[in-house]
């Protein structure tokens, strides 16, 4: 294992545990930064997705260290909420954006995530669950203005048929 190489090169000698307190400190790190720096009214929409994707990942990878559920749920709602707030700020620019620059990537990650993978090559049919908060996308996609509704739903349909099916049985 490369990792091992490495803390035996350094002379770290962490123990599996250590390695896995440090991940986890460095997430706590990287979502404070997150919660500090990023101010709604300064950011871009994509900025949220990928603060989204990094409290979705601690989530799950603080889930697999058996932290304490509630802890859990507050994490992946932070994330959550980070993809909706992307959905809302991208919203707020769709009527500057020709119809060609218009994009489902707010929607589809957020869709995502709420399957239960912040990438799609992560996501199995076995792992994949269902969440009441999946309405919230499409709720999300029909409130845009004008023909944008239609034609993100249109998209997102077209998406999840070509998409969907590439996912694995396992």
């Amino acid at each position: 294992m490369a990792g091992s190489q490495d803390q035996q090169d350094a002379a770290t000698n962490r123990t599996e545990q250590e390695t896995k307190d440090e991940v986890s400190r460095g997430y706590r790190t990287a979502l404070d930064l997150a919660k500090r720096g990023l101010r709604p009214e300064d950011a871009d929409w994509r900025q949220f997705i990928v603060r989204g994707q990094l409290f979705f990942d601690a989530a799950e990878y603080e889930f697999s260290r058996q932290i304490k559920l509630s802890d859990y749920v507050s994490l992946r709602d932070e994330s959550f909420s980070s993809y909706r707030k992307s959905a809302e700020i991208y919203a707020g620019k769709i009527l500057e954006l020709p119809k060609g620059q218009w994009t489902l990537e707010p929607y589809q990650m957020w869709f995502f995530v709420m399957l239960g993978a912040s990438d799609l090559s992560q996501l199995t049919r076995a792992a994949a669950r269902s969440d009441p908060g999946l309405r919230q996308i499409g709720d999300a996609m029909r409130a845009l203005p004008g023909e944008a509704a239609e034609g993100h739903l249109e998209k997102f349909g077209k998406m999840l048929a070509d998409l969907l099916s590439q996912v694995p049985a396992t």
